[in-house]
């Protein structure tokens, strides 16, 4: 056992963290609680998980080392633990973990330096540019070319366009816990279709409660939308978010969404009204995960405005169906994800869509402050009734620059 120990000891150093822990292993399975050594090579095997990433296997050693009677076992145990918790996204955790090894007076040092490092800014800016491509459905009134196709539908190319999107975003934390505010104004410039250049600004209010097991955030926005020369629309959203981890990486989570949009443009009054979503989820692995991905369903009312007499621009619905989504980390500065949404949509008018978006997205970490991406998503709508039968994609390449200050 102690040369074991010795070896596992001699790998450590090496970085050869698989074949370390797998001499631990061997050792503290011939040790009792009792012995003293029994803590510090939990200690090692939870160090050796973390660095392997099985953050799962890393939390439990980590905690039971954490019981140690030695001071600097705890502490050290607790500095590990609080850097699993950050990979897990459990923050707040991570930061109280922090704080117990900060009472070390051997770790004090170590443990403020990583408190300070995982404090959230108390001011954010995020800068964005994205080119894009959209084979848009213009947003133009519905009924206007005719009983029988819309212009879009008889020339679909005529509908195609490209913009570029700005925007900018300033959040601010008055306080270190979860409290969150900010402001984002993006602006989206058309290159053919300028009278449909839109201007959008959002003031948001944020608050979360990130641990490892419960993930709780709440949040509420108010928009208000320019299209071209006219004020668009104006809408408020609250959203509640729960996450519960089930058991390792697997966990569940509920959403529920109520937004209130007001139309100010004639053409658009019909779609003006209340809208409301549910969503449940399972889900595996956090961000950021070497493979994350998650299953669920949702349901929907649209209870948008009823119409007088005009049936034809009805759009109150109930919608419901499944959705999936797959987050991959392919390299350490490299993320892949695909999401796919199937929707039922059942009108009251009568009318019945199926709605499919996929959508898949690449990011690259070139710096700790800026990432560039590039993404395309594909939306096919098949109605019951032909006009409204359309094929939707849209292509979009960009950087993002996060400064972080205060």
């Amino acid at each position: 056992m102690d040369g074991q120990l010795r070896r596992a000891l001699t790998l450590l150093k090496q970085r050869d963290y698989a074949a370390a822990r797998s001499a631990l292993l061997q050792a503290h399975a011939q040790l009792g609680r009792s012995d003293p050594r029994f803590f510090d090579t939990l200690l090692l095997l939870g160090i050796c998980a973390y660095r392997l990433e099985k953050l799962d296997a890393a939390e439990l050693e980590l905690q039971q080392a954490a019981e140690s009677s030695d001071s600097e076992t705890r502490g050290q145990a607790a500095i590990f633990l609080a850097q699993v918790y950050a990979e897990q996204g459990a923050s707040d955790q991570a930061r109280r973990e922090l704080s117990n090894a900060a009472g070390s007076l051997a770790l004090r040092e170590s443990a403020e330096r990583l408190l300070r490092q995982n404090r959230p800014h108390r001011l954010h800016v995020s800068l964005l540019v994205s080119p894009e491509f959209d084979g848009n459905v213009p947003l133009s009134p519905l009924y206007l070319d005719g009983p029988s196709v819309p212009a879009w539908q008889r020339d679909p190319q005529a509908s195609m366009d490209g913009d570029v999107l700005f925007l900018a975003s300033v959040g601010v934390r008055p306080l270190r816990s979860g409290l969150l505010f900010g402001n984002t104004l993006s602006y989206r410039q058309q290159l053919r279709l300028t009278d449909f250049n839109l201007l959008l600004n959002s003031t948001w209010l944020q608050f979360s409660h990130l641990s490892a097991t419960n993930r709780l955030r709440l949040s509420g926005a108010l928009s208000l939308a320019v299209l071209g020369s006219s004020f668009m629309y104006l809408d408020g959203t609250a959203r509640v978010q729960y996450r519960r981890r089930l058991r390792t990486q697997w966990g569940l989570s509920g959403t529920y969404e109520a937004r209130y949009r007001e139309y100010r443009k004639v053409d658009f009054a019909a779609l003006s009204g209340l809208s409301q979503t549910a969503q449940l989820e399972l889900g595996f692995g956090l961000s950021p995960q070497p493979v994350s991905f998650g299953i669920g369903y949702q349901g929907l009312r649209e209870q948008t405005q009823s119409p007088d007499a005009d049936m034809t621009q009805d759009f109150r619905a109930w919608v419901h169906g499944p959705l999936a989504w797959l987050r991959v980390r392919l390299h350490t500065r490299v993320e892949l994800s695909l999401t796919s949404t199937l929707l039922h949509r059942l009108f009251d008018s009568g009318r019945v869509d199926y709605a499919i978006y996929q959508d898949i997205n690449l990011q690259i970490a070139m710096v700790s402050w800026l990432s560039a991406f590039v993404g395309g998503s594909v939306l096919f709508n098949q109605s019951s009734e032909p006009f409204f039968q359309y094929v939707k994609p849209s292509v979009s390449v960009g950087l993002l620059a996060y400064i972080g200050m205060l």
